[in-house]
């Protein structure tokens, strides 16, 4: 059964953090923290999360094909972190891909880790690594240190079924770091204080509640483009989701084409899919002008109106970098 708590919740008064989430802002860490209510994931995340799920088990497939051992799965682990001198301490827990992974031609014994991505993703990671991926680092680096194993990392890209494995000997970052953070999170939210959102990498569950809505543009000097400059990565961000989205959502109509395997038409359950026949009416402009003459023009109705438009600089694109 899926857990379906919060980033940050209670358990026997004990709190316990996601792995997966170590890597979001402090404001979004702290208010699941403070008990705030969270946003339902939006469906785009919700079909990764189920295709990061299949893609686990083809990815094992793949690897054991290729001689590689494969131990337990899924095991469940947690790691301590002490919040004071009075024995008071919270939990990081997380979900092993699998505890134990032997490579043909690596006799240690590792731990694995296995993460699918799409296209757009994909790209993005292997120009930065862990150093774009804060939420990978921290969760990786809780399940090196919870079971004192170096790791693989098997990424794969759902668009291409290319797999890349990695090792890592030494956490993608220090456990400290981590640490410090959950403590942070518990002193704010002992003082009852949100600290100011530094922007989340993926949709934020606790984004009501954002501080960028408080800000007042006459707060801002003209020639201070930092705030400007932290929403347009923002803006970039939720651009590349969209494009996910998109990619996925052709994805997924891609199957539904390969499983009607060749019928015009199927029910399944309460859901019915065919193909239909449309016809739609467009209105030729060249022919309108080829007999109207400069006449057309009259027919036009013209608005002035401002749009923002959001591109790469001329100077950058001149030095080769508006990819």
């Amino acid at each position: 059964m899926a857990d379906n708590r919060a980033i940050v919740y209670v358990e026997n008064g004990v709190p316990v953090y996601r792995a997966s989430s170590l890597g979001l802002p402090l404001r979004c860490l702290t208010a699941a923290r403070m008990g705030e209510t969270p946003l339902e994931a939006p469906e785009y995340l919700r079909r990764a999360a189920e295709a990061g799920n299949r893609y686990e088990v083809i990815v094992k497939d793949r690897l054991t094909t290729d001689g590689y051992i494969v131990g337990e799965e899924q095991g469940s682990v947690e790691v301590k972190v002490p919040l004071n001198d009075n024995g008071e301490f919270a939990i990081i827990r997380g979900h092993l891909d699998a505890t134990s992974i032997i490579s043909p031609g690596d006799p240690l014994d590792r731990m694995l880790e296995v993460k699918s991505m799409s296209e757009n993703v994909w790209a993005k990671w292997t120009a930065h690594r862990m150093d774009g991926f804060p939420s990978y680092a921290a969760q990786l680096t809780v399940y090196m240190t919870a079971v004192g194993k170096p790791a693989l990392y098997a990424v794969i890209n759902r668009s291409t079924d290319e797999l890349e494995l990695i090792p890592y000997d030494e956490t993608p970052i220090e456990f400290e770091l981590l640490a410090d953070k959950v403590r942070s999170v518990e002193a704010l939210n002992a003082q009852g204080v949100l600290p100011p959102c530094t922007g989340a990498q993926y949709s934020c569950a606790y984004d009501y509640l954002c501080d960028r809505r408080d800000i007042d543009p006459a707060d801002v000097p003209p020639d201070d483009d930092t705030a400007l400059a932290v929403a347009l990565d923002r803006y970039d961000e939720v651009r590349e989701m969209s494009k996910t989205f998109d990619a996925m959502k052709a994805t997924a109509r891609d199957d539904v084409i390969l499983a009607l395997a060749g019928r015009k038409k199927a029910v399944v359950g309460v859901t019915s899919v065919s193909y239909v026949k449309s016809t739609r009416k467009s209105l030729s402009t060249k022919r309108l002008r080829d007999k109207l003459g400069h006449e057309l023009d009259d027919f036009y109705d013209v608005k002035e109106f401002e749009q923002l438009r959001v591109s790469k600089a001329k100077e950058a694109k001149a030095d080769g970098n508006d990819d």
